[in-house]
């Protein structure tokens, strides 16, 4: 037998086996639990003034973990990246801002989370910030 065929054999167990897994490794869930996620509101201005039509982002671990639509009145909601009912894990996290299309000019300093100077720690249960930018 060919080298060729024992290795499509050799691939083909294992695409098997993976397939064969997949329902098992499915219903264990994830190996991390996570607490439910915590409540997360505030209010964002610039300059004592209300920011609004833009998009914060909170990262963790360089990875985006959560973002909120700033409304008319600078205030928020956060949305989770990984919960689909809002919120965030606890834990510190640099936040950064994404202007819309028609959105205000911010300094481009506020884009990037290692000089936007936006840093929280969310607790458990509801958190409320008042974050003023310089």
């Amino acid at each position: 037998m060919s080298v060729h065929m024992h290795r499509s054999r050799q691939w083909m167990a294992c695409f098997l086996g993976a397939a064969a897994l997949s329902p098992l490794a499915l219903s264990l869930g994830s190996p991390l639990p996570l607490a439910p996620p915590s409540v997360v509101t505030g209010r964002v201005t610039f300059e004592g003034r209300p920011v609004s039509d833009m998009t914060m982002c909170l990262d963790r671990g360089g990875m985006h973990a959560a973002y909120a639509h700033l409304r008319d009145d600078g205030t928020f909601d956060l949305i989770s990246q990984a919960w689909t009912d809002g919120g965030a894990q606890p834990g510190r996290y640099r936040g950064h801002l994404y202007t819309h299309a028609h959105g205000p000019r911010m300094p481009s300093r506020f884009a990037d989370p290692a000089t936007s100077g936006i840093e929280i720690e969310i607790a458990s249960g509801w958190n409320d910030f008042r974050i003023d930018l310089q």
